[in-house]
């Protein structure tokens, strides 16, 4: 009988997998930091960043020294691997790290079988966020300390309610001016008809009133419009800025984008344009109709004749003319 045949040894192949398999990890973990952070920085840009928070100090990083890394335990079989392949800085291998402020490190990162990539960490060990050059590593923007409860810059209600004011600044002084004018309008019409202290005038006045109420209401209408479109175009903006970050996965240029439609917004100023005739004219007479919209130009005053107007059921009467 023949002796059995000498078995074949996977080893290799077992430990090719593993690393393979650890590669994809630390890709994996690489990509969620790298998104983590584009996220962070295009927050930061739209809603501002905590109230007293500084930013990160990552100057030596451009031109510092990278720390290289030293090998953890690892089973006997990637160990035997390892020694056949001295040059694999894979995710087997803890990379020493170089410290900065605030309990923050940085370092070279793990393998994952492509460019070699660089990593920041957060005081607890967490990876923040990567990139495969130094420059791009120290232009991250990270932001520590302050109160995450306040935010400083951003589109905050503070910047909505400055555009919104600045609307109703414009125009509610201008139809104050127009409502004042009407009222001494409406009296001059109703002394000359003689009926000043009446229901008549009691009634003509509550007419003005009733269209003062409407044009405040119809103001600050327009004013609200105008600021949700405004909080429609900052929400497209940022989700514009975010489909980038994903389609790249690169935070750097995500940030540089949602800069830059950030700037625009902050740039953003109502239109506003000279307000028209919003008053009524009101017929002060027998038929006290309210009549069309017309030029405040078109008063006519009365010139020792009665002029004639439609009153409200269709007959006439005589009349004063009022621009209310």
């Amino acid at each position: 009988m023949g002796g059995k045949g000498a078995q074949p040894d996977n080893s290799q192949v077992v430990a090719m997998q593993q690393q393979q398999a650890a590669q994809t990890a630390e890709a994996t973990r690489q990509t969620n930091a790298r998104l983590q952070q584009g996220m962070s920085e295009i927050d930061q840009l739209f809603g501002g960043t905590p109230s007293g928070a500084s930013m990160l100090d990552l100057s030596s990083i451009a031109n510092g020294n990278v720390a290289k890394g030293v090998a953890n335990p690892v089973s006997p079989v990637m160990a035997q691997w390892l020694a056949q392949n001295p040059s694999y800085q894979g995710p087997t291998v803890t990379g020493a790290k170089s410290q900065l402020s605030n309990g923050y490190s940085w370092g070279e990162l793990p393998s994952t079988g492509g460019p070699t990539s660089y990593g920041i960490y957060d005081p607890s060990g967490n990876l923040v966020t990567d990139a495969t050059s130094l420059s791009d590593l120290a232009a991250s923007k990270i932001y520590v300390g302050g109160d995450p409860s306040k935010t400083t810059g951003g589109f905050d209600d503070d910047f909505y309610n400055k555009f919104t004011n600045a609307q109703l600044g414009y125009y509610m002084p201008a139809e104050d001016r127009q409502f004042t004018q009407a009222q001494t309008n409406l009296d001059y019409g109703l002394a000359r008809a003689g009926t000043l202290n009446s229901s008549i005038a009691d009634t003509q006045l509550a007419n003005l009133t009733y269209q003062d109420t409407l044009n405040k209401a119809q103001i600050q209408s327009t004013a609200d419009t105008a600021t949700a479109q405004l909080r429609d175009t900052v929400a497209s903006d940022k989700n514009q800025a975010i489909n980038q970050l994903y389609s790249t996965e690169n935070p750097s240029t995500a940030a540089s984008t949602a800069a830059g439609l950030v700037g625009n917004v902050q740039l953003t100023t109502p239109q506003l344009n000279p307000i028209g005739q919003l008053f009524t004219p009101i017929a002060v007479g027998t038929g006290n109709a309210i009549a069309g919209y017309t030029n405040p130009a078109s008063y006519l005053p009365a010139t020792g004749g009665v002029g004639t107007a439609a009153t409200g059921s269709g007959s006439s009467g005589s009349s004063n003319i009022v621009n209310g």
